[in-house]
């Protein structure tokens, strides 16, 4: 996923108007995004657990309008990576 469809969804998510449906949508297409290749040392499994764990407890416990301000976080978990990477690089330019 690229960053900038990760920072808008994110601020989508922090809308009041965003509705609980629409949350559970966003919350899939990290969840997807998050499933890929990791690192040679880390097996499938493994990464894929915890990029899930880490979404689910971000997405279910920070309040809506802090998400934004996770922005990082979610494009390390979720952005588009090198092949052997497990975490995506940071586009430092996104976060104004």
């Amino acid at each position: 996923m690229q960053a900038e469809e990760i920072k808008a969804l994110l601020l989508e998510l922090a809308q009041e108007d965003c509705t609980f449906q629409r949350h559970q949508e966003v919350s899939q297409l990290f969840y997807q995004a998050a499933k890929r290749r990791p690192a040679p040392d880390v097996t499938n499994d493994d990464a894929s657990q915890l990029l899930s764990m880490i979404l689910n407890r971000l997405l279910r416990v920070v309040g809506r309008q802090y998400l934004p301000g996770l922005l990082p976080v979610f494009i390390m978990i979720c952005g588009e990576r090198h092949e052997l990477d497990t975490l995506a690089e940071i586009d430092w330019t996104l976060m104004s």
